[in-house]
């Protein structure tokens, strides 16, 4: 596998505004005897890495969701919504179209600027920020 390439603080800037699609599942709450649902409630979609961070799940298109999961229902948000999502969450990232075609992470100072509600200047390059 080849190493992670770092985005360009530009390209944090055009996901703040660009539109994403946030995973939304039913999760069953209670089974009656028979094993049929009795409640459940919807839920957005976190995953947890192998070095255990958290990252709340988005994509950039209705195919790239359906490739995780038919099922999941797409709530679309802008990129900095879905940052401060993450954040409020308690994700340490924000994980975009995790099986592709091109992932992307973005996590740390990243996410924090991507949540920011005005552009920050960028005084301070971070490398937590991947296309896997």
């Amino acid at each position: 596998m080849q190493p992670p390439s770092v985005i360009e603080p530009s390209a944090i800037e055009l996901l703040r505004l660009c539109r994403l699609l946030v995973a939304v599942v039913a999760v069953v709450d209670e089974v009656d005897d028979a094993g049929a649902d009795k409640g459940s409630h919807m839920a957005v979609v976190s995953m947890i890495s192998a070095a255990g961070h958290k990252g709340l799940l988005a994509f950039t298109g209705l195919d790239s969701m359906a490739r995780w999961d038919p099922a999941a229902r797409p709530v679309p948000v802008t990129g900095e919504a879905a940052a401060q999502a993450a954040l409020d969450d308690g994700a340490q990232a924000l994980v975009i179209d995790v099986l592709g075609p091109a992932r992307v992470v973005v996590m740390g100072a990243d996410l924090a600027n991507l949540a920011a509600t005005t552009s920050r200047p960028h005084t301070e390059r971070t490398d937590e920020t991947s296309v896997m």
